[in-house]
């Protein structure tokens, strides 16, 4: 089964297959995450002492990269990189080696008719379109990225940082982990702090992330 999730740069298209993919973990099912960049830059890899590259045996490849699991998770997928028809070629392999395989890919909505033309599949494609998240999905990001990283906010801190206008989904996740690390610096307990306080302590730092 092939699912792709149609995203424009900035909606959270990997933030939802990264939460696909952990509610796959634990359960019995074979699960693998890998981001597009790290499955093409593996072709220059040798897996031998030899001058010997991954590309020249597609099978070893394959064994190493996409054997013997069940659920494939692909982030980031680029169309027009000169490599992807290997990729490709590799992903129908893996489709039809089990109808049982399942394979989501995340990518840009721009060449998601062309990827679904060379994708091999006998059934039709789900599409998940993602839109930019409203403030209640945002608050679920957030909390999320604060449970990712074992840390606390109060929930009043919680809804004016999803009340922030973001041009990317992954500057939430910067901001956190900048909140994070300045309150352990300067040993500041951000259970005990109002709001006023954290926009008086935090918030210039905040509007420097978001303008970049």
């Amino acid at each position: 089964m092939l699912t792709i999730i149609k995203n424009k740069c900035g909606n959270g298209g990997t933030y939802l297959i990264t939460e696909m993919y952990k509610k796959t973990i634990g359960y019995d099912i074979k699960p693998r995450f890998y981001h597009f960049s790290k499955l093409i830059d593996a072709f220059n890899y040798s897996p031998l002492k030899e001058p010997y590259l991954y590309i020249d045996n597609p099978q070893l490849y394959y064994d190493t990269y996409f054997s013997g699991i069940n659920q494939l998770f692909i982030d980031g997928f680029y169309w027009r990189h000169k490599k992807s028809k290997y990729i490709i070629a590799l992903l129908n392999k893996y489709l039809q080696e089990n109808k049982e395989n399942n394979l989501t890919i995340q990518m840009s909505s721009l060449n998601v008719e062309k990827l679904v033309k060379k994708i091999i599949n006998d059934s039709e494609p789900v599409i998940i379109e993602v839109k930019y998240p409203d403030f209640d999905k945002r608050k679920q990001i957030i909390s999320d990225i604060l449970k990712d990283v074992k840390f606390s906010l109060n929930q009043d801190i919680i809804d004016y940082l999803a009340k922030l206008k973001y041009r990317h989904v992954r500057l939430m996740a910067s901001i956190i982990i900048t909140i994070i690390a300045q309150s352990q610096i300067d040993n500041i307990n951000l259970n005990n702090i109002t709001l006023d306080r954290f926009i008086e302590i935090f918030g210039n730092k905040i509007n420097k992330i978001l303008s970049l």
